[in-house]
């Protein structure tokens, strides 16, 4: 998932800052930094979801549910007692780990989500800031020469095409 992230983060990167060769340095340097603080922090959020979902629970009514699905049959709350005499316990397996599936199909998403791009979006936008503080900023907006030297000569084709434009309006 990161090399996805990272992937798409780069290519907003060689983009936007193409012409700014530190500025693009310094930016995926940060980036790479905190992807994989981030990467981190969301592998160890999922596997403690899948710690907690080694525990054997699940609200009895949503037990219900999925367990009726699967057998066919009907209970309510006041049977959880005769489960054993009514139910197999391979229905009982099968309807908890649907419920588990389910569930981590809701969070493992949002949590790549938070932390792998929202988190990643809003330290990455602080950094690129707190550049503007200390840095020098002329030095990270310099551009390569052969960028800075391809926009004076379209400067001075764009102020001749200006002039004779000027000229054939006056002549006409």
């Amino acid at each position: 998932m990161k090399d996805i992230i990272l992937e798409h983060l780069l290519d907003v990167v060689n983009h936007c800052f193409q012409n700014y060769p530190v500025l693009k340095n310094i930016t995926v340097s940060k980036i790479n930094n905190i992807l994989s603080g981030h990467q981190e922090k969301a592998e160890q959020r999922i596997l403690e979801q899948f710690e907690m979902e080694n525990l054997i629970y699940t609200q009895d009514p949503i037990f219900l549910k999925i367990l009726s699905e699967i057998t066919n049959e009907r209970f309510s709350e006041e049977q959880l007692p005769m489960f054993d005499k009514k139910c197999k316990y391979s229905h009982m397996l099968e309807a908890h780990y649907e419920i588990v599936v389910q569930r981590m199909a809701d969070q493992l998403p949002m949590m790549i989500s938070l932390f792998m791009l929202k988190e990643t979006a809003e330290f990455l936008s602080t950094d690129i800031l707190g550049l503007l503080d200390g840095a020098n900023v002329s030095e990270l907006l310099f551009e390569d020469s052969d960028v800075s030297k391809r926009r004076k000569d379209l400067r001075v084709r764009l102020d001749r095409l200006s002039a004779a434009q000027a000229a054939l309006t006056e002549f006409i």
